[in-house]
């Protein structure tokens, strides 16, 4: 066994401590869209989004028709957002339950009752959520009648 000086010990911990945290705090942007690093929101990895992180859906013609769970705990000073990019005229990127899509890798309760849905997962792990902000997305229906395709390609 090594013997350190108690000092030599402290300074590594503390180093080690400042790496972790900016490490920890280092937050991912997700951007969503035509021509961006994510073609379809079920792309986001949603099961490991953390304090900080943010998702930006870009306005397209066409509808994204995927549903998702968002349970993470954002912070006061590191908060969870997802944005809705808008198009040069405005219009806000659409999002549309009917015959919508989710994320193989999410595991969540209730899947069939909405299409953006806060809490309550298995995966992620379940945690009482906490500064999310959603903004700038219209959201459509997503009940009965309409169909969609669950995690493991299920239709309901």
């Amino acid at each position: 066994m090594i013997r350190r000086p108690v000092h030599t010990t402290l300074l590594i911990l503390g180093i080690s401590a400042a790496f972790l945290m900016h490490v920890h705090s280092a937050a991912e942007i997700y951007d969503v869209g035509p021509a961006r690093a994510y073609s379809a929101i079920r792309d986001v990895p949603w099961e490991t989004l953390a304090a900080g992180d943010s998702v930006r859906i870009h306005w397209r013609p066409k509808p994204y028709h995927e549903k998702w769970v968002i349970c993470v705990r954002g912070t006061a000073d590191l908060p969870v957002t997802v944005s809705g990019i808008l198009g040069l005229e405005g219009q806000r990127p659409v999002i549309d339950g009917r015959n919508a899509v989710t994320r193989s890798k999410l595991d969540y309760w209730n899947e069939p009752r909405g299409i953006v849905k806060i809490s309550g997962a298995n995966v992620p792990s379940d945690v009482m959520p906490a500064y999310i902000t959603i903004e700038n997305l219209e959201i459509r229906p997503g009940r009965s009648p309409y169909v969609y395709t669950g995690r493991e390609g299920e239709k309901h």
